[in-house]
């Protein structure tokens, strides 16, 4: 049986927005089946350097997923296994020029 993904939670203690999108990301996580790991900014210097004050951050397998807010299309998108990502892209038809 294929492991779960991973999400890293860039937050900050005391920040609302990082509050609120790991309680949105608890309420998602049990439908989308996703472990959260939360790593604060503070607890090292490199992570401070790197993030300050961009908390929350959603990173996933792929990279970053969103910051901010929680956006549940590219949380939904992230979690989708690449190849049904791949074959979505391969069927779609564009029209030709002059039709």
């Amino acid at each position: 049986m294929p492991e779960s993904p991973r999400l890293s939670l860039y937050h900050r203690l005391g920040c609302h927005l990082c509050q609120e999108m790991e309680a949105e990301l608890r309420r998602l996580q049990p439908g989308l089946g996703f472990q959260l790991v939360l790593i604060d900014v503070d607890s090292a210097t490199a992570l401070r350097d790197q993030y300050g004050a961009l908390v929350p951050v959603l990173v996933g397998e792929q990279g970053e997923v969103c910051r901010y807010f929680l956006d549940e299309g590219a949380l939904r998108a992230a979690l989708a296994p690449s190849s049904t990502f791949c074959n979505h892209i391969a069927t779609i038809q564009l029209p030709h020029p002059g039709d």
